[in-house]
């Protein structure tokens, strides 16, 4: 998010909880995904960056779903992109909530 803001941009972090998930969001202020490139954003060696390997969101998706979770992007209508990763509660935060 911080490299595809503009300078003195920002991102924004926000976490909520769900009936049965825990939803965590990254907002930037940056162009947004490209919609021939959001397909294929998680796809190993995808980068629009000129170092970038492009196995970060790869790896990312890996480590989310192999927790039952799911991670996705989209525009903002304000501007800049959104990522979304959506986690399962657990039996012991729910148990915590008691």
């Amino acid at each position: 998010g911080i490299e595809a803001s503009t300078t003195g941009g920002r991102v924004q972090v926000s976490l909520r909880k769900g009936k049965e998930n825990i939803i965590f969001e990254i907002r930037d202020d940056g162009p947004g995904v490209d919609t021939d490139a959001a397909g294929h954003i998680f796809e190993p060696f995808q980068t629009g960056r000129v170092h970038g390997t492009g196995l970060g969101l790869t790896v990312a998706k890996r480590i989310v779903e192999g927790h039952g979770g799911s991670i996705g992007v989209e525009n903002h209508p304000g501007g800049g992109a959104v990522f979304r990763v959506e986690l399962p509660r657990n039996e012991a935060q729910e148990d915590e909530e008691a």
